[in-house]
């Protein structure tokens, strides 16, 4: 694979510290918060043991005091625990506040699949940091579709990155 040319990580830093900068002015108010609260988004317990339990736990309560089936975002919640000694409630409120930012820095490296232009990358970029859906889930406090919105390209990616390896390997194989 060539090497990456300079105005290729130019244009990445310029759209990065563009989203960095608005994101940080536009959720000024969420950087002194402990927590994310409100809409979809609750705090995440501080104990690993709680977070545990949650996520282990065939049944949980819901909202209207009943029990319902346990929820699968647990998991990663729990990942988001331990990864930070049960701080996950800070890794979500940075997700959010990072939202945008990393969205483009992930459709950036993505979109190096189907362009090695500097410029159609920066526009997949910006173009895949500002669609409405991630806005519209970060003001609802949808983390799950904001995690999810920030990793598709890179999943996308990745099945790219193997039906060419098998398209390949086949190729190989025939010969």
């Amino acid at each position: 694979m060539p090497a990456r040319r300079s105005e290729d990580r130019l244009g990445l830093f310029i759209v990065l510290t563009a989203l960095i900068g608005v994101s940080l002015v536009a959720f000024r108010d969420l950087l002194t918060a402990p927590a994310l609260g409100g809409g979809a988004a609750m705090p995440v317990s501080g104990s690993i043991g709680e977070v545990w339990q949650h996520t282990v736990s065939f049944l949980a309560a819901d909202s209207l005091g009943e029990r319902a089936a346990a929820d699968p975002f647990s998991l990663l919640l729990l990942v988001f625990s331990v990864l930070s000694a049960g701080h996950a409630s800070a890794v979500l409120l940075w997700i959010v506040i990072l939202a945008a930012p990393l969205s483009a820095a992930t459709a950036w490296w993505a979109a190096g699949l189907w362009s090695s232009k500097a410029f159609h990358r920066v526009l997949a970029a910006l173009i895949w940091a500002l669609v409405p859906a991630l806005h519209t889930a970060v003001g609802q406090g949808r983390l799950g579709a904001v995690i999810a919105h920030i990793l598709l390209p890179l999943v996308v990616m990745a099945g790219v990155r193997a039906l060419r390896a098998r398209k390949a390997h086949a190729l190989h194989t025939a010969e």
